[in-house]
C-alpha cells in the first residue's frame, strides 16, 4: 500500500516535467492503490493508512474520486467528527480536486492543497 502511494507521489512530483506518459502512470498507480485497498479484508482497519490514502486520493481522476470519497466516509463512519486524520484527509483531497477543476493549468497535489489551506498535519 505504502509502496504504491510512494510511487504515486514520485510520479506527481515529476509531473511538472514535459513527460507525456506521466499522467497515465499516475492514473495507473492510483488504480494500484485502489486495488490494494479493495484487497484488504473488511475486518482490518484502514485508519493507519491516512497518508497513503491522501496521496492517492488527491491524485485521483474523476472516476477514481468517488471510490476514495466513499472509502474515507466509511472509515470516518464511527468516529467523532474532528478527531481523526481522515477529517483532514477528506478536507485536503476535496480541496485538491476542486482546485484542479478551477485551475487545471496549475499543479495541485495534496501538499499544495494543504499549504493553500494553511494545514500542517502529520498524516499517520
Amino acid at each position: 500500500m505504502f509502496a504504491n502511494a510512494a510511487l504515486v507521489e514520485l510520479c506527481v512530483e515529476l509531473s511538472h516535467l514535459p513527460l507525456p506518459s506521466l499522467k497515465k502512470k499516475i492514473r495507473r498507480r492510483v488504480a494500484d492503490v485502489i486495488d490494494a485497498l479493495e484487497a484488504v479484508p473488511k475486518s482490518v482497519s484502514l485508519r493507519g493508512l491516512s497518508w497513503a490514502i491522501c496521496v492517492a486520493a488527491a491524485s485521483a481522476e474523476d472516476e477514481q474520486q468517488l471510490f476514495f470519497k466513499s472509502l474515507i466516509k466509511e472509515i470516518m463512519k464511527d468516529t467523532i467528527p474532528g478527531f481523526t486524520n481522515f477529517d483532514t484527509v477528506l478536507t485536503i483531497v476535496e480541496n485538491c480536486w476542486s482546485r484542479r477543476l478551477e485551475a487545471p493549468h496549475e499543479h495541485w497535489t495534496w501538499r499544495t492543497s494543504m499549504n493553500s489551506m494553511g494545514i500542517c498535519a502529520l498524516l499517520l
